[in-house]
This record gives C-alpha cells, sequence and structure tokens, in this order.
C-alpha cells in the first residue's frame, strides 16, 4: 500500500517522476477523469474525478469551521495552529508555541507543468467552472 507520491517519488526524485507521468499520462487522464474502468479492482467507494475532487474541496471550505492549506502553514505556522486552538477555545500564549513548518515541497505541480508539456495542456483544458474554483480556493493556474 502507497499512501503517497511522495513515498514513491522522493524530493530527489521529481525527474523520475515527470518522465513517469509523460510514460503514463493516458492513465493520469483516465484516473483525474474518474473512469470507473481504472477503479474496478479497487475496493470500497470509487475515486473522485479531478473535477469532483476540486469541487468537493470549494464545497468543504466553504462549509468548514476552519480550514488550514499547506501554503498557509509553510509561511506562518504558528498563526495558522493559532487558528485550531481558537476554534478548539483553548487559551495558550502563542508566544511559547513552538510549531514546525511542513516538510512538504510546495507548488510541486508548478514544475510538472514546466516539464511535462502535456500535463500543462491538461491544467490548461479545464473547464472554466474548474478553473475558477481552483482560483476561489487560493491558487493560481
Amino acid at each position: 500500500m502507497v499512501n503517497g507520491i511522495s513515498e514513491v517519488y522522493k524530493d530527489k526524485d521529481m525527474d523520475h517522476f515527470c518522465l513517469d507521468l509523460d510514460r503514463y499520462f493516458s492513465e493520469f487522464e483516465t484516473f483525474a477523469q474518474g473512469d470507473p474502468a481504472f477503479f474496478a479492482t479497487s475496493v470500497g467507494p470509487p475515486f473522485l474525478s479531478f473535477r469532483d475532487f476540486v469541487e468537493e474541496t470549494e464545497l468543504f471550505i466553504q462549509s468548514a469551521t476552519v480550514s488550514v492549506r499547506l501554503e498557509d502553514l509553510a509561511t506562518d505556522p504558528v498563526k495558522e495552529f493559532a487558528k485550531l486552538l481558537e476554534v478548539m477555545s483553548v487559551d495558550f500564549d502563542l508566544c511559547r508555541l513552538n510549531v514546525p513548518p511542513p516538510q512538504a515541497t510546495l507548488s510541486r505541480f508548478l514544475e510538472v507543468k514546466e516539464k511535462v508539456p502535456r500535463f500543462s495542456d491538461f491544467i490548461a483544458g479545464l473547464d472554466a467552472e474548474t478553473k475558477g474554483r481552483i482560483e476561489k480556493i487560493g491558487y493560481t493556474l
């Protein structure tokens, strides 16, 4: 079982990831479209298409008591963690709070867009509604 791409492709392996994405791009598109045939052997609920995932994310952010983006945690982890404490009604001295920034690499998709033209075309070819939702939740395409 693989929990995520970052377990298979370490930070130093970005070129390998881009080569694999380019080589197997038709499979990525099938996955991103949520094609049931792609997930036929998977157990459990079906995966969302990319479009559905973006819509679900937008709806979640609209209704969430608090939402914290990875990018915001990287910029000011104490401020973002303080949001969680506030929602929990915890009185805490923020001066004593030490929150390490996330270890994830930010904006890797921009590097992938640059190195894999078909991925760039995929992003450019998203429908206007999906692009609008992505921008509404704070990301620039």
